[in-house]
């Protein structure tokens, strides 16, 4: 449940954050998908992709089922820029690689996601 909680929390931050460097144009557009790589109709996918996740929450049980919870979330918030602004605001540079706090988030419940299922799940 914390892992949704903390989700809910940075999405808010990132739509805030988003929309302030917006207007002050201080963020670097990404038009594209992950890394910027650009697809055609991208809102469409970006839709499917976020009920895909709701759907696999839903019909899944346990922790799982909160990650999913919480991946749809980060990416609803990189969904409401895109639509309010046609791009996602990216602010924070790592080694040369500019995300915002939402798609940092994803990439360690990613991760997290990963591990947890490697480790844990396989053993029942």
């Amino acid at each position: 449940m914390f892992i949704l909680l903390s989700s809910l929390i940075v999405s808010i931050i990132n739509v805030v954050i988003s929309s302030q460097l917006f207007f002050k144009d201080m963020c670097i557009r990404n038009n594209g998908v992950a890394f910027g790589i650009g697809i055609q109709y991208i809102t469409f996918f970006s839709l499917l992709l976020l009920l895909s996740l709701v759907v696999i929450g839903v019909i899944t049980r346990g922790i799982i089922k909160y990650i999913f919870f919480s991946l749809f979330l980060l990416g609803l918030s990189n969904f409401v820029i895109r639509i309010l602004y046609g791009s996602i605001c990216d602010y924070i540079n790592i080694f040369n690689l500019v995300i915002n706090i939402s798609d940092l988030f994803i990439v360690l419940i990613s991760i997290y996601a990963g591990v947890y299922i490697f480790f844990f799940e396989r053993k029942k």
